[in-house]
């Protein structure tokens, strides 16, 4: 079947490259609530303290701020159009963040876990400009690519002869250097327990922009 055919194409890639995974910490399995398929992004303190403490009550030991920590509402469906990737918490609509985590941490002891998607880059994010040079973009006359994300807003139109995906390539050193500033801003700013990565999936098997492909990441 197909799920037993994969497997075993995934342990020999391990055992060609060596691969050893590391190693699963308990707090991966500990009991984790999130309110993403009823809220979505359209969140705020008080939603979050009134589900915290219910979770609390119910056992739960780590608490997933979703998709909205980092953003105001509808923002993340925009994909490309919008300000996905920023990971700083909207002031007015999150006050005092840092803090709240904190005393989340202290007052219910409980894990606090922040929603990423680190390859995304939208168009109206602070981090567009800078990353330009790592966007993975697709000839629309090359018939290579067809399948996965290529459609609005996911991917857009750029110039006359490149299509842009909302992702970041993983085969650029420059993506590299953003995801390890990224990561060591959020973890000062928020020092959360934990991240929750997302989207990676949707990453294009094919980059078909003028930077470097290097083959030893990504």
């Amino acid at each position: 079947d197909w799920f037993s055919t994969t497997r075993a194409y995934a342990d020999w890639v391990d055992r060609e490259q060596a691969y050893e995974p590391f190693p699963v910490v308990p707090a991966c399995y500990y009991p984790m609530y999130d309110l993403w398929y009823w809220a979505f992004d359209d969140t705020n303190n008080g939603l979050y303290w009134t589900t915290l403490t219910r979770a609390k009550q119910l056992g739960f030991q780590s608490y997933l701020f979703d998709a909205g920590w980092e953003s105001r509402p509808g923002e993340v469906f925009k994909w490309l159009e919008g300000t996905v990737g920023d990971y700083t918490h909207p002031e007015d609509k999150l006050p005092s963040f840092p803090g709240f985590l904190q005393y989340i941490k202290d007052r219910l002891r409980m894990n606090v876990v922040l929603w990423m998607s680190p390859y995304a880059i939208g168009r109206d994010s602070v981090y567009y400009r800078r990353t330009s040079r790592s966007h993975i973009l697709f000839d629309r006359g090359s018939i290579e690519y067809n399948g996965g994300v290529e459609i609005a807003p996911m991917t857009l139109r750029l110039g006359q002869r490149y299509d842009e995906n909302v992702n970041l390539c993983p085969r650029d050193l420059g993506t590299r250097d953003h995801l390890r500033s990224l990561f060591e801003r959020v973890s000062a700013d928020y020092r959360p327990n934990g991240y929750w990565l997302d989207f990676q999936e949707t990453v294009p098997f094919l980059c078909e922009s003028f930077h470097a492909h290097r083959s030893d990441f990504g």
